[in-house]
């Protein structure tokens, strides 16, 4: 039996997604030159993020849809990695502004 609140995070959950994947590449385009290395690892990091979003509601979904609990654990399973490889990605773009951005700390 499909659920119709699990069905509507599933949906916003694809829909905010795309639309923070888009909106972080075109951010891409009007970048000064410091910064595009830092925003191409953000926009990644946004993009692999809202994949890890989607798949963990996924696993909320299926597990209603196909009434297995074990298939909701290994997408949730999944879903943790993939968010953890997207917090990984978080922290190597934050290293990377910091280095750009060192000649204008106080001395």
């Amino acid at each position: 039996m499909i659920d119709v609140e699990v069905s509507v995070l599933f949906a916003g959950a694809i829909v905010l997604g795309i639309i923070s994947s888009v909106f972080a590449f075109y951010a891409k385009k009007y970048a000064i030159s410091e910064h595009k290395e830092f925003l191409n690892f953000y926009a990644q990091a946004i993009l692999i993020m809202a994949i890890g979003f989607m798949v963990h509601t996924a696993g909320d979904f299926f597990s209603a849809l196909y009434n297995n609990e074990d298939l909701e654990h290994i997408l949730e399973s999944l879903a943790h990695v993939i968010l953890f490889a997207s917090f990984f990605l978080f922290a190597v773009s934050a290293n990377k502004i910091l280095k750009v951005s060192k000649q204008y700390w106080f001395k």
